[in-house]
């Protein structure tokens, strides 16, 4: 599944982790700390624990369409005030 992941959005980093802690699942970039949405699973029955980690490697790499409509892989780079 990690070779699955797109690499950061923030610093290009190739290697993010996919993680999951108790009921969260998450992917987490070592190099730069950021961390995509979490997905939770219903601890009892429901949202199984292999479902939680497709969604959250899922929404690491669902990307917003930049100016052109179009999706891009670059890192984004953020103006330090």
């Amino acid at each position: 599944m990690a070779n699955d992941l797109k690499p950061c959005p923030f610093c290009g980093d190739n290697a993010p982790e996919l993680k999951s802690i108790l009921a969260i699942s998450l992917v987490v970039c070592e190099v730069c700390g950021a961390r995509g949405p979490s997905v939770y699973r219903k601890p009892v029955s429901g949202y199984p624990h292999k479902k939680a980690v497709k969604g959250a490697a899922s929404k690491w790499n669902t990307r917003k369409a930049d100016e052109d409509g179009k999706m891009h892989d670059h890192p984004i780079h953020v103006e330090e005030r």
